[in-house]
């Protein structure tokens, strides 16, 4: 077993989250918002993209690389040349989102994912045509179920996202 060690060339920078990109490479997004892809088999750093601040999330597909950041946006690079190929907004305000920010998934269809973009809504990208499939408003959705119809709609997203317990 070889032992590989990655140290970062900026003082003060940390990896928020580590995603492989194939059989020997990963990429690590950081606070600053840099994102490194190295090579184990190489031993370094293949390539540095600077995205946005604080990436709180990844995501790789064929020659592409997505992130999440502190300005609660979704933002898609290409892997080769750093070009920023695609851009996608969520709600601005902090307090709309969990301490996670912005979380990019993978879906049941292998060319999508879904990601958080502030309260209870959602949206669903291809990742190969950089389209949006579908958006998602689950307060709405719960409105609709009889045990959340009374609630506003603001007072099904403060319930369900709030744990109190009650004395």
């Amino acid at each position: 077993c070889n032992f590989r060690k990655l140290k970062l060339p900026w003082e003060g920078d940390v990896v928020n989250v580590l995603i492989p990109c194939g059989r020997d490479v990963f990429v690590a997004g950081t606070e600053k918002g840099n994102l490194f892809c190295f090579s184990l088999v190489k031993n370094r750093v293949l390539g540095v993209i600077q995205s946005h601040e604080w990436i709180s999330s990844l995501a790789h597909f064929g020659n592409s690389i997505w992130s999440a950041g502190a300005d609660r946006s979704v933002r898609c690079y290409d892997i080769e040349s750093g070009r920023l190929t695609a851009k996608y907004f969520g709600d601005p305000a902090l307090e709309k989102y969990s301490d996670l920010g912005i979380v990019i998934e993978p879906t049941f269809r292998p060319d999508c994912f879904i990601f958080n973009c502030g309260e209870l809504n959602f949206r669903m990208v291809n990742f190969r045509t950089r389209k949006v499939m579908a958006n998602f408003d689950l307060s709405t959705e719960l409105l609709k179920n009889p045990f959340f119809s009374s609630l506003s709609k603001y007072g099904a997203a403060l319930t369900i996202g709030t744990h109190r317990q009650l004395d």
